[in-house]
């Protein structure tokens, strides 16, 4: 059994933690790309687009929050796979910072 986090969860939490920070510098990006997917034993292209945009703070705690969601569209004109979905979605976050501080004690007390 697959251990799986509703990724709406951490994307409010996300939200709601950039948002309700002081007036502070948000660092974004924004990204367009193409893409073909090709099948090589059925001469096929699949060709599409995708959108991406990410988001980055510094809280004042110096824990950097990180998000990026990507938008992808395509159109699978030789319909070889019947499952094919032609708009998807992926997400990425993160919160990194220091988990602790080392203190100097030991090192001056000769440890």
């Amino acid at each position: 059994m697959a251990f799986k986090i509703d990724s709406s969860i951490i994307a409010w939490s996300l939200a709601g933690a950039l948002l309700s920070a002081p007036a502070m510098a948000l660092d974004w990006r924004l990204g367009i790309g193409g893409h073909d997917y090709y099948v090589d034993e059925a001469d096929s292209h699949t060709l599409g687009a995708g959108v991406s945009i990410g988001l980055s703070h510094l809280t004042q705690g110096d824990i950097k929050l990180t998000g990026e969601l990507n938008i992808f569209v395509d159109n699978d004109v030789d319909e070889l796979d019947p499952d094919h979905i032609p708009v998807w979605f992926s997400s990425y976050y993160s919160a990194g910072g220091v988990l602790s501080h080392s203190h100097s004690t030991l090192a001056s007390s000769g440890m």
